[in-house]
């Protein structure tokens, strides 16, 4: 709590806002809200759904994800673009009673926004008995492609 109050007192009304946000988002993870399924979700903002055939991810273009420049982080997009295909890797996986782990992440970088929302939308490019290979389109709302991945994804079968 001593951190904590020292954190407060040292920011500016810009990072508390953000600390309030992160906070908020923390706190529906840790009380089970399925909205941010991994606390990496609720510290970074970003939610996901996974449909027959695409996994998205989408994530609000602030400040707390942006490089020197201002613009959205590499690293956020590259994330957000893992997260798609894996979502939707991992959706097939399960229907033979495994999972996914990335084994390889290739992302190139095509545009920078400073539009409200960052969306990655990934799909299975091919489904083998060890392995998937997806790729991934990251656009921001207006519809301009910021990224293309690929990705490829090996399955395990779950420790329990």
């Amino acid at each position: 709590m001593e951190k904590f109050q020292q954190l407060l007192n040292q920011s500016n009304d810009e990072q508390r806002k953000l600390i309030d946000e992160v906070i908020d988002r923390l706190l529906l993870h840790t009380a089970g809200d399925d909205t941010y399924r991994f606390p990496l979700n609720a510290l970074i903002g970003s939610t996901g759904e996974t449909l027959e055939d695409t996994g998205i991810v989408r994530i609000k273009n602030t400040s707390a994800i942006g490089n020197s420049l201002g613009y959205p982080h590499g690293g956020i997009i590259a994330t957000i673009a893992d997260g798609a295909m894996g979502r939707i890797a991992n959706a097939h996986a399960q229907q033979h009673g495994k999972r996914v782990v990335t084994s390889n992440l290739n992302v190139h970088y095509l545009a920078t926004t400073t539009d409200s929302e960052l969306i990655a939308t990934g799909s299975i490019i091919k489904e083998g008995r060890t392995v998937i290979v997806a790729e991934c389109t990251v656009t921001d709302s207006t519809g301009r492609e910021l990224a293309f991945a690929t990705a490829t994804f090996q399955l395990i079968t779950p420790r329990t």
